[in-house]
């Protein structure tokens, strides 16, 4: 097993402030943007962010993070420990991502993805100085949104019931962590660790925590490997905007230098 944990991202990493409040952001310098097509609908029910974060601190301060020049960077660097499955699952944490680990990179990757792909914005992510999992931002500098991860880790059964329950498991867990105040205007993404997990989203987002203190749930699960290519589904649980829980297929290309993402519901 390698250990990619002492990789060295320098060259591909950029330095920028992450402010969480969007009324004094001001994160576009130094941010390459990424060209981008624009397969969304805008008039189906959009996926769904927490709002701008408050972190009960200064609302005007600015924490320096590090974030790749451009997902299609971050595409790349995250190729061996994409390919090196059990990374994902046990690797160790990067320093130079400030405790970022291996499968919230491409959890927060995915999610972008989806997200620009669904509305045609331009979301990107950085590190969490404050202890987080990494914060989500629009490259407008408008909103930012600070995110909170969990793994449902690989098992052998792939049985419906065995999976949805798992996965509300974890998503139970983290609601009663440390109540509304922890959860509060954050977004829960659950990372899926078994390729193929069968669960039908609808029926976890009817049972999600009622009241749910996190804002909104995402969950990113690796679907299939086909010729080379990695195909990861992307689904925000959240009923309230079409009655159904949007799904999208993020098609990783065997070079790990492009995607194709599509609608799946």
């Amino acid at each position: 097993m390698v250990d990619h944990t002492n990789d060295d991202f320098s060259q591909f990493l950029s330095r920028g402030p992450a402010l969480l409040d969007s009324k004094s952001a001001d994160c576009r310098e130094g941010v390459e943007r990424l060209p981008q097509s624009s397969g969304g609908d805008p008039s189906r029910n959009r996926p769904k962010f927490a709002p701008s974060t408050d972190l009960r601190q200064n609302p005007r301060m600015k924490y320096p993070t590090r974030r790749f020049k451009t997902l299609a960077v971050a595409l790349k660097e995250i190729e061996p420990f994409v390919r090196d499955g059990q990374h994902l699952e046990t690797g160790k944490p990067f320093k130079q991502l400030e405790g970022m680990r291996s499968r919230e990179v491409l959890a927060n990757l995915m999610v972008c993805l989806a997200y620009n792909f669904a509305t045609g914005e331009k979301l990107s992510f950085c590190s969490d100085p404050t202890g987080g999992d990494g914060i989500i931002y629009d490259e407008s500098c408008q909103d930012t949104w600070q995110t909170e991860h969990v793994m449902v880790a690989s098992y052998g059964s792939h049985e419906l019931d065995e999976s949805e329950k798992a996965i509300l498991e974890k998503i139970f867990q983290k609601h009663t962590k440390g109540g509304a105040e922890y959860a509060r205007g954050k977004t829960l993404i659950v990372f899926l660790n078994s390729k193929g997990q069968k669960w039908h989203p609808n029926r976890v987002a009817r049972q999600l925590p009622d009241p749910l203190h996190f804002d909104t749930v995402w969950d990113v699960g690796l679907q299939n490997v086909e010729d080379g290519e990695y195909v990861y589904a992307v689904t925000n649980l959240d009923l309230k905007q079409g009655g159904d829980a949007p799904i999208f297929h993020v098609r990783v290309k065997a070079d790990f230098e492009s995607w194709e993402v599509t609608r799946f519901q």
